[in-house]
């Protein structure tokens, strides 16, 4: 139900109350006989308008009273709000920390089960907290779990498994804990990028009973969580009467379901009537979101206003009792011209003239006093209404302000233009020691020049907690007010004040959770006694701009941790780049600088085998072959190197590439080199790619030549070449069914000089794969292989 139709639902009930009262009232006038008709017509028409203001000022101020009890569920249901996601920070904190502890990582349960037993007692907000391998089993838990206990279809770790990042679950009874709970995970990730396992935390959801017993609501509230069945997770008060069972008024739940937020109302079965208000809570990556519902009792709205309801209709019974008695006694020239005077007034304010004032005297006589209130009701009217708009002009600064100065500065500016106090000011807490307020530059004055002195000494006053007004302000957590700064010895600007035009004045504490953040002080310029309607506005004006220092300081904790962050990323990136430079340049340097003796080596040693072969016998021969063998080897070593080397330093233009083309090209070269051997190649059409295509190439040769070396021995083989679609960016593959390999030792298939073959199997230097490595690297892709001895390998890459 939106707020026009609450109010509309109360001005109709305020209405119907009112025709019984005027009911009432024509009764009591029929009685009075004997006056005359034309002063009879002059009193009814004055009594009208003001039965009508003092029916508006009823309806208003049970609107302003329900409109305050649909505020405070409303602030409520933002505090819950705002405490969930701080919980999910805090979750996502702790997870990410679990996930880098060495026994977590170690794959030793016990040592694993005793950290997360220690961590679970550090923070009681957690039901459990545990760590669940790739495949759903849980290996380690704070509280014990069933052996077999799996958790493979819960969201948060089929999400912490995918998105390999940190994942939010459902609200739900835990399997192990059997307790109302939200689960998080976080992935726990190997040296090569591989899933070791999901660590997660359980949420107890006792925190949202122990927020709404610290919210002092109204006797008979409710606060209410449901998730998207309607089914009740937590409930305040008597939790273990509803939780578990389905929320008692469907149609409000489909509401709720439906508009997502707003205000309703509804009876459930305890026969109370309730203004609820609701919204969903964030979720994140694809959580279902749970639904909060705040409902306080109508009757809270109804208790706050009908008092000063019955005392307005029971001044106004008066006032017209004592106006038929001097109407009775007087001619009706001294009633007529302050009657119509009443009803000018009663007329400009109904037509929105807030201003609106009677202008006549306020004497003892019957027209006096119904003057008197008459304007001391528009007086009054008009006030919470100025303390209604000054509430929603703060609110939308602090909504709508970039910096903490403009909510405060604003204000300042209205409080003073709503009281007529010329000094407005603000202290800060001081974020060094010894703590205690700084004055901040944030003021409003309507006589800078009159009031600079005053400012000057303000400037230059630190003040501590517990002294002084704004100290002892702190210390309260509550507003104080000051009727005469002469007369109160606590004031540490007592004098100068005094003698710079300062003399009444109160100080407003801003609360950021339980600590005060900051203390706004207005003064005036002549003594004035307490206001406890504007205190008890002003304490609502403190929460608001409590928000704003609230979200001020959430901003520079997460942009102090960002630069940290970006400062390490900056740090690991510059040694990572340096290092790898340094070993370019060291390759490439050592593969120039042993290029030139092995071209001696080898010719030398060819020289005399061709000019003293009859000089030498069989075994020095034999000898020199093999010193040609291995520097011709060293030569192919450091060709690899070079291009290894080369990969890293050369220019990367991105391009589209046909893979396709170029792998059949590649193909046809093999065959060429090798004619006699049977190979079937495979390759799929249409296959393109973004990319450097000198790099793709050399890494696509790479690993083809790879296939075509290790089929050798097979006297008929295939290699294919082709794409995937696994719901991601393409993976490429190259596939063949050679001699294949250990997945045990796929670790080191990509490193330099690293083979799992004998050089007597297979030729190669070893530089190959970490060369292709490489490009994938330079892409921004990954590589990968699976395979087993004697069945074959296939290799996957990507490139985003």
């Amino acid at each position: 139900m939106s707020g026009a139709g609450l109010h509309g639902e109360t001005g109709q009930a305020l209405t119907r109350a009112d025709r019984r009262e005027g009911i009432l009232a024509i009764s009591i006038l029929r009685t009075l006989s004997g006056l005359r008709a034309r002063l009879l017509a002059l009193v009814l028409s004055a009594l009208v308008p003001v039965t009508g203001l003092v029916l508006y000022t009823a309806a208003e101020q049970r609107r302003v009273a329900a409109a305050e009890v649909q505020g405070q569920a409303q602030n409520l249901v933002q505090l819950v709000s705002a405490s969930h996601e701080r919980l999910l920070g805090q979750a996502h904190q702790l997870l990410s920390a679990l996930a880098r502890v060495d026994a977590i990582r170690a794959g030793d349960a016990a040592a694993c089960t005793t950290v997360l037993t220690a961590l679970l007692r550090e923070h009681p907000q957690y039901l459990n907290l545990g760590l669940i391998e790739p495949d759903g089993d849980v290996f380690c838990s704070a509280v014990p779990a069933l052996a077999g206990t799996n958790l493979a279809d819960r969201r948060y770790f089929q999400q912490a498994v995918a998105t390999r990042g940190f994942a939010v679950g459902d609200y739900q009874v835990g399997r192990i804990t059997g307790r109302p709970s939200v689960n998080f995970g976080y992935p726990v990730t190997g040296g090569a990028g591989g899933l070791r396992g999901v660590v997660f935390a359980a949420l107890d959801l006792a925190w949202l009973n122990e927020l709404a017993a610290e919210a002092s609501l109204p006797p008979g509230s409710t606060v209410t969580l449901l998730d998207r069945e309607a089914t009740i997770l937590m409930r305040y008060p008597d939790p273990e009467r509803w939780v578990g069972r389905p929320f008692p008024a469907p149609w409000l739940a489909g509401t709720i379901r439906a508009q997502q937020r707003g205000i309703a109302e509804a009876t459930l079965p305890d026969s109370v009537h309730r203004i609820y208000a609701f919204a969903p809570l964030r979720g994140e990556g694809g959580s279902a979101a749970p639904y909060l519902a705040v409902g306080i009792p109508t009757q809270t709205a109804t208790a706050l206003a009908n008092p000063v309801v019955a005392r307005n209709l029971a001044v106004l019974a008066l006032v017209a009792a004592l106006t038929l008695l001097l109407a009775r006694l007087t001619a009706g020239w001294l009633v007529l011209g302050p009657m119509a005077a009443l009803l000018r007034a009663a007329r400009r304010f109904g037509a929105g003239d807030l201003a609106a004032r009677t202008g006549l005297r306020h004497g003892e006589d019957e027209l006096g006093q119904l003057a008197r209130a008459f304007d001391a009701m528009a007086a009054s009217l008009e006030r919470e209404i100025a303390y209604t708009r000054l509430l929603g002009t703060v609110a939308a600064a602090a909504n709508q302000a970039a910096s903490v100065e403009e909510p405060f500065r604003a204000c300042l500016d209205a409080v003073c233009a709503l009281t007529g106090w010329p000094v407005g000011h603000a202290y800060l807490r001081s974020p060094d020691p010894p703590g205690g307020f700084l004055p901040a530059s944030i003021w409003h004055l309507d006589d800078p020049d009159r009031f600079a002195a005053f400012r000057e000494l303000t400037e230059a006053t630190r003040v501590s907690v517990g002294t002084g007004l704004i100290g002892r302000v702190a210390a309260a957590r509550r507003p104080l007010w000051m009727n005469d700064v002469s007369s109160d010895p606590g004031f540490l600007r007592q004098q100068p004040g005094v003698d710079l035009g300062v003399r009444a004045g109160f100080a407003v504490p801003v609360l950021v959770g339980q600590e005060v953040g900051a203390v706004l002080e207005f003064y005036a310029d002549r003594p004035a006694g307490p206001d406890p309607k504007l205190l008890a506005v002003m304490e609502q004006v403190g929460t608001q701009l409590g928000r704003v220092l609230e979200r001020r300081q959430a901003e520079e904790r997460l942009r102090a941790l960002n630069a940290e962050l970006e400062a390490r990323v900056a740090q690991r990136t510059a040694e990572l780049e340096t290092a790898n430079r340094e070993l370019e340049a060291f390759s490439y340097s050592v593969s120039h600088d042993l290029r030139a003796p092995l071209r001696s080596i080898d010719g030398f040693s060819q020289a005399v085998l061709e000019d003293y072969a009859d000089r030498l016998d069989a075994v020095g021969q034999d000898y020199l072959r093999r010193v040609r063998a291995a520097t011709q080897r060293m030569g192919r070593l450091i060709d690899d190197l070079l291009k290894l080397a080369r990969v890293a330093r050369s220019e990367f233009r991105r391009e589209r590439v046909d893979l396709s083309a170029m792998a059949r090209a590649i193909a046809r070269d093999l065959q060429k080199a090798e004619p006699e051997r049977d190979v079937e190649f495979v390759m799929a059409d249409g296959v393109y790619a973004e990319g450097d295509s000198h790099l793709l190439r050399l890494a696509l040769q790479n690993l083809l030549h790879n296939a075509w070396k290790f089929t050798a021995k097979k006297p008929r083989a295939t290699i294919e070449f082709g794409v995937l679609d696994r719901g991601g960016p393409p993976v490429y593959f190259v596939r063949d069914d050679g001699a294949g390999f250990d997945m045990a030792y796929a670790g080191k298939l990509f490193g330099a000089f690293q083979r799992l073959h004998s050089t007597s199997e297979f030729e190669g230097t070893g530089i190959g794969l970490a060369t292709v490595q490489r490009i994938i690297q330079r892409h921004g892709g990954r590589i990968w292989a699976e395979g087993a001895a004697g069945r074959g390998a296939t290799f996957y890459f990507t490139l985003p």
